[in-house]
């Protein structure tokens, strides 16, 4: 890379403070020297190398254990509220609540009102499961891989405990609930990472 350096005379009756100070002001590059290639080939290398810098709010680092642990809270919150939903919904027209209403395709009917309540608590619990992925996954495009593993994993539990589901209501709300809960998790942390950083309180200390 060639480039040329112009210095502007300065008189000799001057102090040695005023003459170095003149000197780095007279100094200049003459960027117009330089070839066109080799301006764009460095240009592009230095593009190249701040594309490889990682992100410093959220480094992509690959940590099975964290997506693991992820996995497991996620799988387990959502339970949870299905829990409570199938109480409100569903243990009030039952005399007693098992599993059954968890994992056996059966009770995920239209043809009852029971069947509806079960429906409906499986619906509500995938939108709970949006709202535990702000803040559980973060990250809008991981929203899809998340919710497919937890029905997929929910799906396993079904077959091992009643085995395949063969109920076609089972399977649309199931699928409903992967793309609701895919969707609206992705709404919301689009909406979150899109979101202005507050800088008006900084200011004052500048």
């Amino acid at each position: 890379m060639q480039f040329s350096i112009f210095q502007q005379p300065s008189s000799q009756n001057q102090t040695p403070q005023g003459s170095e100070k003149r000197k780095s002001q007279n100094l200049f590059v003459d960027f117009t020297l330089i070839p066109s290639k080799k301006r764009t080939w460095d240009s592009s290398l230095f593009l190249s190398e701040i594309t490889d810098l990682p992100d410093p709010i959220s480094p992509m680092v690959w940590d099975p254990w964290l997506i693991v642990a992820q996995i497991l809270c996620l799988q387990y919150l959502y339970y949870l509220t299905l829990g409570v939903f199938l109480s409100f919904l569903v243990g009030t027209r039952v005399s007693r609540m098992s599993l059954v209403y968890f994992f056996d395709f059966a009770t995920v009917t239209t043809s009852t009102v029971t069947g509806w309540c079960v429906t409906t608590s499986f619906l509500l619990s995938s939108i709970a499961g949006a709202g535990y992925m702000l803040y559980l996954v973060e990250r809008a495009k991981k929203c899809l891989d998340f919710s497919a593993t937890l029905y997929i994993i929910h799906l396993f539990i079904c077959i091992m405990y009643g085995g395949w589901p063969s109920s076609i209501t089972w399977w649309v709300v199931n699928v409903t609930g992967v793309a609701v809960m895919a969707l609206l998790g992705e709404y919301l942390c689009i909406r979150r990472e899109l979101r202005e950083i507050p800088i008006t309180r900084y200011r004052s200390n500048v």
